[in-house]
């Protein structure tokens, strides 16, 4: 006879404690070994290592590229590095090219390399997705000024005139750190940001930025000397700006996101079906690319007309139409002009050159007609801007090592004329593999950038899409040779 006082605890309790969780932690192990079977019994082309490798360095390009690093010995050093370890695997991936295709379980750190990346990047879509609905977006000064452009040109006034640029940003509720400054007025005796842990310079860019804008709103003709006040991309950005506000967005981070999206999507669904699993986790996996455009960072339109521009290079005049909206866009582009047009000549000679010139220099032409047409003046002093301005050494390459004084941090123009060196030899460079190694036109123009004055990260977060548009739209044959520990699997998946 049973107790009823102490009752004979029942079965299925027990399976509910214990049985059942121990089930689903089996299930969900055996789960992840099938799919770890499953992935690893797929192929993968020996470029993927050096581009894995390139998505890595990037994002601890990023991550380093902080103001609270700025000054450390260590992380200026670990930064770059970084750079340069971006440059060689993308270098390695491009100009020596290998498009065997290699079973996955031969390249494991390929593998799970890409996983992790992808991984951190969903992770990351789900923690920015509240800044998403926040009412204002914007992360940099350059976004803001876009958008604050077009909304004077579309009110009928010259953008690159006074673009109220202090006004813009505290509309956009961004504040004094999101400035530019000039080595003007307060800060006319300083060439690099101060260190962090000092409070002054932080309080005089919190007492000038307020005072600067209290004028501003005063006086809508003044134009403040400490700040960068006037709009510096050609006339394609706003232009292009404009198709996001005519369609009733809010701002411009759906045009810049979608652009990345795009991008992927079209490297995606040109690449063989045999290696899209590939490909598509190194698109996943460049995190870099998908935080910053989540605030509005804008290099990444002329990134994806380069990716179109890549994909469709074998038609001149489309191709030109391209390349003169890209270079309408971003001064960046300037630098691979060269490049892409001698690539275009060295395969179908001077036809291709007249073409392809010809129609770039006349969209070129077209998107910034307007603005020349109301001050020439103020376009060139707008787009020149960068290079003219004294603005404070900052950036990701060479300069960081002046700033923490392990080299010496001589004048901005010495910097230039290395810029102009490196051009130069990249050039020459690329004259001699154009045509073993294509896709380099995609990648030395912005190398002499890391020598720049000014090397922000931003300005090669285009890099690992390009390399992969490159090697996913590849013509060359693809070998079907196979490195396996078993014999006959080779000739099992030639066969098939």
């Amino acid at each position: 006879m049973r107790n009823s006082v102490y009752p004979t605890p029942k079965r299925s309790h027990w399976r509910q404690r214990v049985a059942l969780p121990i089930m689903r932690s089996e299930r969900l192990r055996n789960a992840v070994a099938k799919g770890a079977a499953v992935l690893l019994a797929l192929q993968l082309p020996a470029w993927a290592t050096p581009l894995a490798v390139a998505s890595l360095a990037l994002l601890l390009v990023q991550s380093l590229d902080h103001r609270f690093a700025w000054g450390s010995t260590p992380l200026a050093v670990a930064l770059f590095a970084s750079v340069v370890l971006l440059f060689l695997a993308l270098y390695q991936a491009l100009a020596h090219t290998d498009n065997r295709l290699l079973a996955a379980r031969r390249r494991p750190f390929t593998v799970l390399l890409v996983c992790v990346l992808a991984i951190n990047t969903l992770i990351h879509v789900v923690l920015v997705l509240p800044h998403l609905m926040q009412p204002n977006r914007y992360s940099t000064d350059a976004a803001a000024a876009t958008d604050c452009a077009t909304q004077l040109f579309l009110h009928g006034h010259d953008p690159y005139g006074n673009l109220h640029m202090l006004t813009c940003m505290h509309n956009h509720g961004l504040g004094f750190f999101q400035t530019t400054p000039k080595r003007d007025g307060t800060f006319h005796n300083m060439v690099t940001y101060p260190n962090p842990k000092s409070a002054l310079f932080p309080y005089l860019m919190w007492r000038d930025y307020g005072k600067e804008l209290r004028k501003e709103l005063n006086n809508p003709h003044y134009i403040s000397p400490e700040f960068e006040e006037r709009f510096n991309y050609p006339g394609g950005a706003i232009f292009t700006a404009m198709l996001a506000l005519v369609f009733g967005f809010r701002d411009l981070v759906p045009l810049y996101l979608g652009c990345a999206i795009l991008a992927s999507w079209l490297i995606y669904r040109r690449t063989r079906p045999r290696i899209r699993w590939i490909v598509g986790l190194l698109l996943l996996g460049d995190t870099t690319l998908l935080l910053d455009e989540v605030g509005g960072v804008t290099d990444i339109l002329y990134g994806f007309i380069l990716v179109v521009y890549w994909a469709l290079r074998d038609r001149p005049l489309l191709a030109g139409l391209l390349l003169g909206l890209a270079a309408a866009t971003r001064q960046q582009v300037w630098f691979f002009l060269p490049f892409l047009l001698y690539l275009g000549w060295r395969v179908r000679g001077r036809r291709d050159l007249r073409q392809r010139g010809l129609s770039a220099l006349a969209i070129f032409l077209l998107c910034n007609a307007p603005f020349l047409w109301m001050n020439p003046g103020n376009w060139f002093a707008g787009v020149l801007g960068p290079m003219r301005d004294p603005l404070f050494a900052q950036g990701v390459g060479l300069i960081n090592l002046s700033i923490v004084g392990l080299l010496p941090l001589v004048h901005p123009i010495w910097y230039g004329l290395l810029e102009c060196v490196v051009w130069v030899g990249a050039f020459r460079f690329f004259t001699r593999h154009a045509l073993n190694a294509p896709g380099l036109a995609l990648l030395l123009p912005l190398l002499p950038l890391v020598f720049a004055w000014r090397s922000l990260h931003t300005y090669f977060i285009v890099l690992p899409l390009l390399a992969t548009a490159v090697l996913a739209f590849s013509h060359q044959h693809v070998s079907d040779h196979i490195e396996s520990d078993l014999p006959g699997e080779a000739a099992m998946e030639q066969a098939a």
